[in-house]
């Protein structure tokens, strides 16, 4: 992320007898599409175009719903539809489809929602061979995802800096469907030595390992793209007695990991502050290395330990320099898996 000069407010008091005067409601309808209703608010001297006819669909998942043009042509808001096959946060796709585009990343403001996190990022770079500088922010519903971009020469972005945060506070749904997930979800569950569920997409593979450690349980998970695994995901359940501390469960799997043909860093382990319901201690366990084809690779652990087991959720997965897509939608994937994951037989 780049040093800025440029402003970046992230809230204001809106004064509805200046809002009134100085901004008008867009409000964008797709005619073929309900999920397409939103509404954000513009100056009232910019001239607004809606696009009523855009519908996002498999061949052309992304289409421009409305654009507002400052009149001297220095400044526009634009608000497209993103349709997308995969779950994923909306701020990470909001950063790839502002680095894709060229745009340097200056500042980003993340906020965790139902559908993800969503993003608000600053950014600069060239468009149609001029400079600009860009405030951009996010929505998500379901398997669309909304893009509020605001547009301005460098020069006069700093005048336009609260304008574009008015579009930003009034930017949202009409008729949001209120789904968090973008693609068809699974509970799996195992049930011993505790019974411990969560969510994952369906589109994973799944299958129960046949060689548990003793007394325990494995479910281990597999994102496929072509014929190639680009993340897996293993929810292992064990008796507490068969490890000792966080540390000795760490160096197993540091084990079973190089005895796959992958090759990963020494990890640290590291107390978590915010230990989930039903759990008296956790850990992180953070890598990187190479798979056995030499691709480069990340490795993500969460210890949990409870009187009676532990849990560890292990996933190892592309990096997001080897592929950009699949690293976010393993991302996404752990983190709602891990969100989700629920310690059955806690009373509430």
């Amino acid at each position: 992320m780049c040093a800025t000069q440029y402003a970046f407010p992230t809230s204001l008091e809106l004064d509805a007898t200046d809002l009134n005067q100085d901004f008008v409601m867009v409000t964008c309808q797709a005619v073929a599409d309900s999920m397409c209703c939103l509404r954000f608010a513009a100056p009232t001297s910019w001239h607004a175009v809606q696009m009523a006819d855009a519908t996002p669909s498999p061949n052309r998942p992304m289409v421009t719903l409305a654009r507002c043009d400052q009149p001297d042509g220095f400044a526009d808001i634009e608000v497209l539809v993103q349709l997308i096959p995969r779950d994923m946060h909306p701020a990470d796709l909001l950063e790839c489809f502002l680095s894709e585009r060229g745009f340097d990343i200056l500042n980003v403001r993340r906020q965790t929602d139902a559908g993800g996190t969503a993003g608000d990022i600053l950014a600069q770079g060239m468009v149609d061979g001029q400079p600009r500088i860009i405030r951009a922010v996010t929505v998500k519903d379901a398997d669309r995802v909304f893009y509020l971009i605001c547009s301005s020469d460098p020069e006069r972005y700093e005048a336009l800096a609260r304008t574009f945060l008015v579009a930003i506070q009034t930017f949202g749904l009409l008729e949001p469907t209120g789904q968090p997930y973008a693609e068809p979800m699974v509970l799996i569950r195992l049930d011993h030595p505790v019974a411990v569920s969560c969510v994952v997409p369906a589109r994973w593979d799944r299958r129960q390992d046949p060689s548990p450690p003793p007394g325990g349980q494995i479910i281990s998970l597999a994102h496929v793209q072509g014929k190639r695994i680009v993340g897996r995901i293993d929810v292992m359940v064990l008796p507490q007695d068969l490890a000792s501390s966080a540390q000795r469960v760490a160096e197993d799997l540091m084990e079973a990991v190089a005895a796959s043909g992958m090759r990963i860093e020494t990890p640290e382990v590291v107390p978590v502050q915010n230990v989930p319901d039903g759990f008296d201690a956790a850990w992180d366990v953070t890598s990187t290395g190479q798979d056995h084809e030499g691709r480069d690779i990340e490795m993500k652990v969460q210890l949990l330990r409870n009187p009676s087991a532990w849990l560890v959720v292990t996933f190892i997965g592309l990096s997001h320099d080897e592929d950009t897509l699949a690293h976010l939608a393993n991302r996404k994937t752990l983190d709602t898996l891990l969100a989700t994951l629920h310690l059955e037989g806690l009373s509430t």
